[in-house]
């Protein structure tokens, strides 16, 4: 290293690099070498468990999505029919606002469990 890299093209590897590429290794091969798909269903299980907060974000935006998708729809359908007040176009667009905005906070935890259930299994 004292000579340069034109001497020697070692390449230091971090700690965690390192680690994460034999443990993806690992589970590999233990998914392959398990019978059935009991070690699997306890990756799962594990990652379901490491995840709960994720998951239990999800069900309550898909809550309040639903909720929000509700509202949306009455007052649409009151300002349509001529029974909205004079707010009620301002409160729709802070509604449709916030509604774009839990569905993309959604996909994106759904996103990241995906990933992390894929790594959870090594694929």
């Amino acid at each position: 290293m004292r000579k340069g890299k034109e001497f020697c093209s070692y390449v230091g590897w971090r700690k965690e690099r390192v680690e994460e590429i034999f443990t993806n290794k690992l589970r590999t091969i233990l998914l392959r070498l398990s019978m059935g798909n009991h070690l699997e269903e306890e990756i799962h299980m594990y990652h379901n468990e490491k995840n709960k907060h994720l998951i239990t974000q999800v069900s309550s935006l898909a809550a309040e999505i639903a909720f929000l998708e509700k509202h949306v729809y009455a007052v649409k359908s009151d300002v349509q029919a001529g029974k909205g007040k004079s707010f009620h176009q301002e409160m729709l667009d802070e509604m449709q606002t916030e509604l774009i905005e839990k569905k993309e906070r959604n996909n994106t935890i759904k996103r990241q469990l995906h990933r992390s259930s894929i790594d959870a299994l090594g694929l």
